[in-house]
């Protein structure tokens, strides 16, 4: 499995991101990230932030992988 799409709201961490890991397609914003056609993504970061991500995901029927549950214990 190879990471094709990168997407981060700091568009400085997303270069970066994109740079050191060869990562073609990066977007700042998610909905842009999920229009572009991905097969499904994997979110990471804060639990409160991801919950709007996995809604957008879910209303595109993007599958989504959590890379932790989303329960802040």
């Amino acid at each position: 499995c190879d990471i094709t799409a990168a997407h981060d709201p700091d568009a400085a961490a997303l270069q970066a991101l994109q740079q050191t890991a060869n990562i073609g397609l990066g977007s700042t914003r998610f909905e842009e990230l999920l229009a572009s056609g991905v097969d499904f993504v994997v979110l990471t970061g804060p639990c409160g932030a991801r919950l709007e991500l996995v809604q957008l995901a879910a209303e595109q029927a993007v599958p989504v992988l959590l890379h932790a549950p989303m329960a802040p214990t």
